[in-house]
């Protein structure tokens, strides 16, 4: 096979945009440094850059930001390419490889919104304005940014085009706005690593871009947008390194080859992979971003299909699976949750009512220098009644443990900065670029959690203090512990303050809980400190991934409530009998169930549709389809308060819920037809 000897030059190209140049250089830079090698940049502009009318899902042919430079390395002009790994078709071409990659930068999006925007938001109701031409973050961030930024009732994105710089003069400068397309924009949505970089750059050649970037963002509240809600297109904020595949260029393939950061590789490909099975593009509604950690990988999967088939998705593949031998089977008692929202309390809470004045003093004294850490929403002092306005008057970095406290303080009037996504503290906000001068966090929590204690963090990261809001105190005693804590053996914490108290009133917990469950954070450490081995603890997201990754063949799910009911005459049902509906409890979620018998599946539509009113997580439609089993026909249609519909085969899901045949089961709940 023939084989090229070492070229004395490499060459490599780009586009010619800033951010693409300053990308570039750093590929560059590395095989200069690390590999000696003599490399030469070569810039042109794309096809992508020059028409900058049409938003890029309406642009016929794709890659318009990549096809030209990959048509350089099959003629031979260049040797290798440095792509932003997102702007690459989702499928290869014959002829060329991403060979490489560097490690990541943050994945995440970021919105700003100009400071002077606030009062024009209120002026208008509430209405807030934001530029975006992605498909995907219009469809994932107008539900999510009604939820999160204070005072905002209604979401519009509008188009907008050109470079970083360009779309950010778009919003800030009066003078570029079009009269015509009405009110100002409030907001832009850009990929925070993009700012990040121009931020961070040091060259001469950048110092333009760099200061107008810098300044446009000390202009802004900043809001790092959670992959939870708004998962970003594929390899987002990772580089490609696009090499030809011809068998002479084996040499180059090796080098680059030896820069490549496999795990960032490996995340990016899969996410790559995951989106080309719904068709991929620019055009699509839909996120998908992976994270390796030590743990396992987390993914988050969320948008529509073209086909208008929802998907939310958010899991951890474990490093290693649990064993069967310690997975629930038929007869075991139900996983149970203890601690965190929904969760099973052992505690009263005690609030400290000076520590509102005590945070208060404690931002003010640190001024641009400090930032606030919310354990949860209600770690945050309610008084003094200005305590809200005066952290935001301060404008100082917010985060928060996960978005369901995120939307708890947005109601209050909080601007948050964004948040540990529900991954624990662990996880690195990395705000040196929108929060340069921060040096340390202040965070609120419980008082055992230890007053003004200092936090171990990596050199040169803020460090944090913690500043005791309420006291945890004990809700029972050893006669009175609740039963199901003396019989559960697979337990999810919410915290490592519930599993202390729950080894304080359960004699022989320890022996008896065969598998502990929790999320990445601090009660992962503390369950490793009292001694469990790795292999009897699983880390998930939430207690309904626990359930899902502990049971086995036969496994009960849990115990199904009734709280409420009655039966319903609906004209639409051509049924053999009226449908009966109750409000039902299961998996600590409220549903509205309904029964029926029918040969008509569309009645079971018409029924979601007059019955959702006032349902909790959804809809659980339930009916026999006699003429074709015998054992009876379940659908389900679970239909979520955010629209979200999934219509399953009850063959499936039958057993999942009631562990019987529905109708059985459904007596056996004591509600009769």
């Amino acid at each position: 096979m023939a084989s090229e000897s070492a070229p004395a030059i490499l060459h490599i190209g780009s586009r010619r945009s800033d951010l693409a140049r300053l990308q570039t250089l750093m590929v560059a830079e590395l095989l200069e440094e690390e590999m000696g090698v003599e490399v030469e940049c070569h810039y042109r502009e794309a096809p992508g850059d020059t028409n900058l009318k049409d938003p890029l899902w309406k642009m016929p042919e794709t890659g318009v930001f990549t096809s030209f430079l990959r048509d350089g390395l099959l003629e031979g002009s260049f040797d290798l390419v440095v792509h932003s790994w997102k702007d690459l078709p989702l499928a290869e071409e014959p002829g060329t490889t991403v060979a490489a990659t560097l490690p990541r930068a943050d994945p995440k999006d970021l919105l700003i919104v100009r400071r002077d925007a606030v009062e024009e938001i209120a002026a208008s109701g509430g209405h807030l304005i934001v530029l975006s031409s992605s498909p995907r973050r219009q469809f994932n961030l107008t539900p999510f940014l009604k939820t999160v930024v204070p005072g905002v009732t209604s979401v519009l994105f509008r188009d907008v085009r050109g470079n970083i710089q360009t779309r950010m003069r778009k919003l800030m400068d009066p003078g570029m706005h079009e009269e015509s397309l009405g009110p100002r924009p409030h907001g832009l949505v850009l990929a925070k690593a993009a700012v990040d970089r121009f931020i961070r750059s040091t060259g001469e050649e950048f110092r333009d871009s760099r200061e107008l970037v810098e300044g446009y963002v000390s202009k802004c509240r900043c809001m790092v947008l959670p992959l939870s809600a708004n998962p970003t297109a594929a390899a987002q904020g990772a580089l490609g390194v696009e090499v030809s595949t011809a068998p002479e260029k084996e040499y180059v393939r090796k080098l680059v080859r030896a820069l490549n950061d496999r795990t960032t590789f490996e995340a990016a490909w899969k996410e790559k992979e995951i989106l080309n099975s719904y068709g991929g593009g620019c055009h699509q509604k839909i996120g998908c971003t992976i994270l390796p950690r030590q743990y396992g990988r987390v993914m988050f999967l969320c948008g529509r299909t073209d086909g208008g088939l929802d998907l939310l998705d958010r899991h951890i593949t474990p490093k290693t699976p649990l064993l069967e031998d310690l997975r629930l089977g038929e007869g075991d008692p139900p996983p149970l949750q203890v601690g965190g929202a929904g969760g099973l309390s052992l505690f009263d809470r005690e609030v400290d009512f000076e520590a509102g004045g005590k945070l208060m003093d404690a931002l003010r004294a640190g001024g641009r220098e400090v930032g606030l850490w919310i354990a949860k929403a209600s770690a945050l002092p309610s008084s003094p009644p200005n305590l809200i306005e005066c952290i935001n008057d301060l404008d100082i970095p917010v985060w928060v443990a996960g978005t369901t406290s995120w939307r708890q303080l947005a109601k209050r009037g909080l601007w948050c900065t964004g948040s540990a996504d529900g991954l624990g503290e662990q996880e690195d906000p990395d705000l040196s670029s929108i929060a340069p001068g921060l040096k340390k966090w202040i965070k609120v929590t419980h008082c055992d959690a230890g007053e003004r204690q200092h936090i171990a963090v990596p050199d040169g990261e803020p460090r944090k203090e913690t500043l005791g809001t309420y006291a945890l105190k004990s809700k029972f005693t050893l006669e009175s512990c609740p039963s199901d804590l003396k019989t559960a053996t697979h337990i999810f914490w919410g915290s490592g303050s519930a599993y202390a108290e729950a080894l304080r009133l359960a004699e022989g917990l320890v022996d008896r809980v065969e598998v502990h469950g929790c999320g990445p954070g601090h009660t992962f450490d503390a369950l490793r400190d009292a001694g469990i081995p790795d292999e009897r603890i699983v880390i998930a997201l939430n207690f309904s991934e626990f359930c899902d990754r502990v049971r086995g063949p036969g496994a009960r799910e849990g115990s199904v409530d009734v709280l409420s009911g009655q039966r319903t005459t609906l004209p639409v049902m051509q049924s053999h009998r009226e449908p009966s509906y109750a409000v039902i409890r299961w998996r600590r979620e409220t549903y509205v169930a309904v029964v029926y018998i029918s040969s008509c599946i569309g009645c079971m539509t018409s029924a979601a549709a007059l019955l959702n009113q006032g349902a909790g997580a959804g809809v659980l439609l339930i009916g026999t389809h006699v003429p074709i089993n015998y054992n009876g026909f379940l659908h389900i249609l679970w239909k979520k308060t955010n629209t979200r519909q999934v219509i399953a085969d009850a063959h499936r899901m039958c057993p999942r819920l009631f562990g019987k045949s529905p109708l059985t089961s459904w007596l056996t709940l004591g509600w009769q037809w």
